[in-house]
């Protein structure tokens, strides 16, 4: 790392607060322009931002462009929005179940990726003349919903014109700030590099970049812009196959005889600038993988990225590199060799579910080759996908609730349809229909409340910016957020399987195999949370012996193998029935995020001898309380359901001993283990390699530890900024070795 990148980079680390000056100026925008369409309003609003925002470059920067942060006063007005409040459009019956925990629901924007690509070729002055053009055919008629869905037909382009003229204005602020400071700098070097800024912003605020450093500053514009239009922070928004869109400046700039070690520089540059959000953020990076005729992607770009990270050690940009058959091996074997530093990067994602998962879903194949993570895990398709992402379904709660005749224990209240009470349950069978119709019955509500705010949002908020740079919006004439992109998703997460599948395995083990207790009076036990024992073998020794019973999910047995099967594809097959207002349909997904820890008040104890408030699990992999020490067992159940109709993305957690990274055996046994996952199909695996005693010691002695970033679910972050209760649940994680 360059002692100008190590500057930066420390400033960077300092920041703090939030974009607060926004609100007054989009309140102010919004109030002036009553009268226009919501799109123009919109518009309107980012204008009068990017008007008003200060410019600032400071000394030694490369790639400008500052997102204004800072501590909001007491007085800071509150956040503007013209979207109106939800409440009145949500059934009773759907408000009780949001209230218990049971699924969530509201507005999520971001988590895509724009087409960089596109932009790129274009520049910022081409998509403005596209956008002024006369309505043409869309590139294919069958990616559309119906002409009439769209709610703000006409205004959407004009708004998109408008935002476009904003962002080149704004960047051209800061070809005249650069240029001022050139003229005013005594410093000869100093100056030069101002007079260079000066001429990448003027170039990129109106036409196609020339160079890296002009690709590296029109993608940092693009991606600031769209944050700004969004809210007052990232709404994790991801970064795609930058070392793809990139890589023809990386090499066209070597070509002409520039040094690699000053091109590493503009890219750390730009990484810089993705660590100037404060805050817990999710900037996702993809590298590697495979192109649409499935050969490797892996170029120097990518290796250079690997550089970086082993340098940067920190949470963003959250990295991910995808593997496949083809993969370069010295590429892959840096990337595991990384992910044994102790800090949490990279995630890998395997090409053959994840591609498929996007064909599976309707994507063309020429399209599904650029299939990226947004946000954590969630996955889209580079440059032309809006997946309305991140919405969270409990799934142990729906198994609480069917032992309870769809009735909340926490409250009394009912919940859910009535399935049988405990003793009219008598079969397997039927225990399991009654968690069926459960699921069913709250997935009606969920879907349906997520398409009541998806229309909200396609009529009250709009993203002109980011339509303008999301692959069919400006063709079709249509928003973003109204079903614009070519691909439209909407991914539902479900959260918990290894507590279903557990607990499901122990009732039908101890009350319908083996007759050892009745259902009733286990119901019983739960409802006490083990601390009063309803029968004599009950309490705190029936619950030690559900937590540790044998086999468990993660073990690999048949048993285990086919009820994780049951259970995953009885989710995938009730939210697959489903489409939304953009013309797209639901996919599912398995990614927890933070509900692991967010649940656990809201989910009762459960048969698998867990007592309320104790943490979810937190990926798709076993409970940390069933001690299974195999990871290949724990591959081989994690992939007893398909991946690949998993679209909205799952998370693997595995952590390490410190030894898998010591020796090169334990290096080949460890890249030996995850390909044999992506060949069975698994689609996401993060890794922890960090030994239990130091996050103990990095709990009670913060400030020493500091630097410490982990693999949290689908997400890096630095360990002591999290909820104490998150890190004793990554403290919990089994250490694994791979041979």
């Amino acid at each position: 790392m360059t002692e100008r990148v190590k500057r930066l980079l420390d400033q960077a680390k300092k920041r703090r607060g939030i974009f607060w000056l926004r609100r007054r100026w989009v309140a102010e925008s919004f109030k002036g322009a009553e009268d226009r369409p919501v799109p123009i309003r919109t518009a309107f609003a980012l204008e009068n931002v990017l008007r008003r925002m200060p410019v600032e470059i400071r000394a030694g920067e490369i790639i400008v462009g500052r997102h204004p942060e800072s501590d909001p006063p007491p007085d800071a007005p509150a956040y503007p929005s013209l979207m109106p409040d939800v409440a009145p459009f949500r059934s009773p019956e759907e408000i009780r179940a949001m209230q218990a925990g049971v699924f969530g629901s509201g507005v999520k924007t971001g988590h895509l990726t724009a087409d960089y690509a596109g932009l790129l070729a274009e520049g910022l002055g081409g998509i403005l003349r596209r956008v002024k053009e006369p309505f043409a055919a869309p590139p294919s008629r069958r990616h559309f919903p119906r002409e009439d869905a769209a709610p703000h037909r006409g205004a959407d382009r004009e708004a998109m014109a408008v935002a476009l003229r904003a962002a080149s204005h704004f960047i051209e602020r800061y070809a005249r700030l650069a240029a001022s400071l050139t003229e005013k700098e005594k410093s000869p070097g100093q100056a030069k590099e101002y007079r260079a800024i000066s001429e990448a912003c003027a170039r990129v605020a109106h036409n196609p970049p020339r160079n890296l450093r002009e690709a590296l500053q029109l993608v940092w514009f693009a991606f600031l812009i769209q944050c700004i239009e969004e809210g007052e922070s990232t709404a994790a928004f991801a970064l795609g196959r930058l070392d793809q869109c990139l890589f023809p400046f990386w090499d066209a700039d070597l070509r002409s005889g520039a040094r690699r070690d000053d091109l590493l520089e503009q890219v750390a540059c730009f990484w810089v600038k993705l660590n100037e959000f404060s805050g817990l953020q999710v900037l996702n990076m993809t590298i590697g993988g495979s192109d649409a005729a499935g050969r490797d992607a892996v170029n120097d770009l990518s290796f250079a990225c690997l550089e970086l990270m082993e340098e940067f050690r920190t949470p963003a940009p959250s990295l991910s590199v995808r593997w496949h058959p083809g993969i370069n091996r010295d590429f892959f074997r840096k990337a595991v060799q990384l992910s044994t530093r102790g800090i949490g990067q990279p995630a890998f994602y395997g090409d053959p579910a994840a591609i498929r998962a996007m064909t599976n879903a309707g994507v063309a194949p020429e399209d599904a080759a650029d299939v990226v993570p947004g946000g954590c895990v969630e996955l889209g398709v580079e440059g032309c996908c809006y997946p309305w992402v991140g919405n969270f379904f409990n799934l142990p709660k729906c198994l609480e609730l069917a032992l309870h005749d769809g009735v909340d224990p926490e409250t009394g209240a009912r919940l859910g349809p009535a399935t049988g009470a405990p003793g009219a349950l008598d079969s397997f069978e039927n225990l399991f229909e009654a968690y069926e119709a459960q699921t069913a019955y709250f997935l009606d509500l969920m879907a349906n409340c997520e398409n009541t705010v998806d229309r909200l949002a396609g009529e009250w908020a709009p993203y002109p910016f980011l339509s303008a740079i999301v692959r069919d919006c400006v063709e079709r004439g249509r928003d973003v957020t109204a079903g614009g992109a070519r691909y439209n998703f909407t991914e539902l997460q479900g959260v918990g399987i290894a507590h279903v599948v557990d607990s499901l395995l122990n009732v039908r083990r101890l009350v319908y195999d083996e007759g050892e207790i009745g259902l009733e009076e286990l119901v019983a036990e739960l409802d006490a949370n083990f601390a009063e024992p309803a029968a004599a073998s009950g309490g705190e020794p029936l619950r030690r012996r559900l937590q540790h019973m044998k086999p468990a999910y993660g073990d690999h047995t048949p048993e285990t193998a086919d009820l994780a099967r049951r259970v995953v594809h009885s989710f995938f097959d009730r939210v697959e029935r489903y489409t939304n207002p953009r013309g797209g349909t639901f996919r599912p997904g398995l990614l927890v995020w933070t509900l692991y820890h967010e649940w656990a008040d809201r989910v009762g104890a459960l048969p698998d001898g867990r007592r309320r408030g104790d943490a979810l699990a937190s990926s798709i992999g076993p409970r940390a309380e069933a001690v299974v020490d195999s990871p290949t067992s724990i591959l081989q159940d994690a992939t007893a359901f398909d991946h690949f109709r998993c679209a909205g993305g799952l998370a693997l957690n595995l952590r390490f001993t410190e030894d898998v990274a010591r020796t090169g055996d334990g290096l080949d046994a460890l890249m030996h283990l995850m390909e044999v996952y992506f060949e069975r199909g698994g689609m996401q695996l993060q890794i922890n390699v960090v030994d239990s005693e130091m996050l103990r010691q990095a709990q009670t002695n913060p400030e020493a530890y500091a630097g410490l970033v982990v693999r949290v679910s689908g997400f890096a972050a630095r360990f002591v900024t999290l909820d104490p209760r998150m890190q004793n649940e990554i403290i919990s994680r089994a250490e694994l070795s791979p041979a």
